[in-house]
């Protein structure tokens, strides 16, 4: 199979970096740049969060998340200049090379479809979806960034190391947005948390059947019974 067809999906860091050693060099600076522009569509989104939200400490909260979101996509951009390619603006309908990044991508434009407005003041009620979806996109960045960094450890340990570090950032915002949840869940928001949970559990598995889709047209192009495209 091709090792760029989009219909992989990749569970564990270790059949991530097994895929990504197959891959060519212009399809791995593809996926950082994607990277570099997830994390700062992803910062400008808990900007707008942080300046909306009902809640003082959550507000320092979402700002300090946005700030490290900007270091990474700078990091991502520094990381493509060490490997000799300037960052570019991405396609407007990119060819997703894998599943986790068309989840990543569609979970952030769906958390700008029910983003407030800069202006409006918000609760719960609206803060929980979109952290449900940040805690999507948090998990998915985790598997794959550890999986580049670990093709990297050999190849160029000064990447590796960096990329190490945007991991330690991710996997804090991880573990800080499930205490909120299941704070929140505690508190008498359990049925907003439930809902946002299974509409999040639901947009996974819509993406696994494009998936599905994209690999059996894959089988019937191989079987020549579909034209390559």
């Amino acid at each position: 199979m091709d090792p760029t067809d989009a219909a992989h999906v990749m569970q564990t860091p270790e059949e991530y970096a097994d895929f990504l050693s197959g891959m060519s060099f212009d399809k791995r600076i593809e996926m950082i740049n994607s990277f570099r522009c997830a994390e700062l569509q992803g910062a400008e989104e808990l900007r707008v969060l942080s300046e909306t939200t009902d809640d003082p400490d959550l507000a320092k909260k979402f700002a300090r998340h946005a700030a490290d979101e900007e270091k990474h996509g700078a990091y991502f951009g520094e990381i493509m200049q060490r490997l000799g390619v300037e960052p570019f603006d991405p396609p407007d309908e990119p060819d997703h090379i894998t599943i986790g990044g068309r989840l990543i991508v569609d979970t952030l434009n769906d958390i700008e479809e029910i983003l407030p407005t800069r202006g409006e003041t918000v609760g719960l009620d609206r803060v929980i979806p979109i952290l449900t979806l940040f805690q999507a996109v948090e998990s998915r960045a985790l598997v794959s960034f550890e999986a580049h960094r670990r093709t990297f450890e050999a190849a160029d340990p000064v990447i590796a190391e960096r990329i190490g570090e945007i991991i330690a950032d991710e996997s804090h915002h991880a573990a800080y947005v499930r205490t909120l949840l299941d704070q929140w869940a505690a508190e008498g928001w359990a049925d907003e948390v439930k809902a946002a949970q299974e509409a999040t559990d639901a947009r996974e598995g819509k993406a696994r059947e494009w998936a599905a889709e994209r690999l059996e047209a894959e089988r019937l192009r191989d079987a020549g019974a579909l034209p390559a495209s």
